[in-house]
């Protein structure tokens, strides 16, 4: 057995997995980076300013772990904190929040380099698989691109996808499959709220791990290994949960507009070829929708049918895992907002729609190299290159539009700054004539 692991770590397929890794996070990193310099600023804003309260009881000496785990909104964001401080802390006790959206591009170099490297280990790596980590960089997402405080959603994604790479690579249920599906559920609850959806999906994943490896419900709950294995992780799963609710309070939902839930639900499964819920015909909504998710919706089932087969069961748990993620995210947002139109903010895990789209062609294509005639593949295979084309035509589209949305809420960004700073520079001259007339601020 471990000659075979170590023939497998040495082979050429993997050192080449790992090259386009490394490539691909090197690429997004940089790029990411890029726009930070382009558009960001080095100034808190909005959500980040909830962050100075915890610096300053972190330099105070007063900082406690109910701090860090403290309600933000609907949100427990303890993994940004703590990204806050240990950033803080390198940074020599200075608050740069530019350094945090540094960080930002780094957990979108990670979350590339596992991607390419998992489909690579699955056989599923051509020249659209590798050109979807474009979209993990997309403009479109640019308020969290350009805003140290929105670590959260990629931290979330990262363990969103990184945990699904995790389930198709290792399909088998170990303890440290187990263990490494907690963490991931843990980091993504802490992020987001939204990342709370994880733990009953990745709850579905190892059941379906336990019962392909048993062999058959009976079979499952007759191995002492498989069933403790499932109970650590629903005790971990619910410990999750309890630490997140302790102390939670519940806020009312708060629709911003009365547009249709189902305008809204359909603008975000097209997003981001459709950005308005109000503007955009229902006709465009439907084929972008079509475009995006016909080809996860069709080879889904596909493979459910050949769940037994080690390749359809590993490519299962990888699509189906990040669907039911996104589909879930899609739900909460649209009861929970349902704005006239799609924020950017929601961009970072809505571009994985568009990504799964192109990895379910890439699985239509090599399931294909089962069929007898000529003819059929080829027409097949070039109906897919034609899809492809589409869909990375129309990301590429919505990319280059979103420059100029991105430009003018830097902008934006800039001029709030700008009268932050005035009025802080207004107050502290008030504070100094205050004092030297021997005034009392009351």
């Amino acid at each position: 057995m471990r000659v075979s692991v170590l023939r497998i770590f040495s082979s050429d397929r993997l050192d080449n997995c790992v090259r386009y890794a490394a490539l691909a996070g090197a690429f997004v990193f940089f790029f990411q980076c890029a726009i930070i310099t382009s558009y960001a600023a080095n100034f808190p804003f909005w959500d980040e300013w909830t962050l100075a309260d915890t610096l300053r009881k972190y330099l105070s000496g007063s900082l406690s772990i109910n701090d860090i785990f403290a309600q933000h909104n609907e949100h427990n964001v303890a993994v940004v904190r703590l990204l806050c401080l240990l950033v803080f802390s390198l940074m020599g006790n200075t608050w740069h929040p530019l350094a945090s959206m540094v960080v930002s591009a780094s957990l979108v170099a990670v979350l590339a380099g596992v991607w390419i490297w998992t489909i690579g280990r699955l056989g599923l790596l051509n020249w659209w698989t590798a050109l979807s980590c474009v979209c993990l960089v997309s403009p479109v997402q640019y308020e969290n691109m350009i805003s140290g405080f929105q670590t959260a959603f990629y931290a979330m994604m990262l363990a969103v996808a990184g945990g699904a790479c995790a389930l198709a690579l290792i399909h088998r249920l170990t303890r440290f499959l187990v263990v490494a599906s907690l963490a991931c559920v843990f980091v993504a609850a802490f992020s987001v709220a939204s990342g709370l959806v994880l733990s009953l999906i990745f709850s579905v994943g190892l059941l379906l791990i336990a019962l392909r490896e048993a062999g058959s419900m009976r079979e499952l709950v007759r191995s002492r290994h498989l069933v403790m294995n499932l109970g650590f992780a629903l005790v971990g799963v619910v410990l999750i949960a309890w630490l997140f609710f302790a102390n939670y309070r519940m806020l009312p939902v708060n629709r911003t507009s009365n547009v249709s839930l189902l305008a809204y639900f359909l603008t975000a499964l097209s997003f981001p070829f459709v950005k308005s819920v109000v503007d955009t015909p229902l006709q465009i909504k439907v084929i972008s929708s079509i475009l995006i998710w016909g080809p996860v919706v069709a080879i889904i089932p596909v493979l459910l049918r050949n769940w037994r087969s080690v390749f359809e069961f590993r490519t299962l748990l990888l699509l189906s895992s990040i669907a039911a993620f996104v589909i879930g995210f899609i739900i909460l947002i649209t009861f929970g907002r349902s704005d006239p139109f799609i924020s950017p903010r929601y961009g970072t895990v809505l571009v994985w729609s568009s990504m799964l789209g192109l990895l379910a062609l890439a699985v239509g294509v090599r399931l294909m190299e089962a069929v007898r005639s000529r003819a059929v593949r080829r027409v097949a295979v070039l109906v897919c290159n034609i899809w492809v084309i589409a869909l990375l035509s129309a990301n590429v589209t919505a990319a280059l539009a979103s420059f100029d949305d991105m430009r003018r809420h830097a902008e934006w960004r800039l001029a709030r700054r700008d009268a932050t700073l005035a009025l802080l520079a207004t107050s502290e001259a008030a504070l100094e004539g205050d004092q030297k007339t021997g005034c009392v601020v009351s």
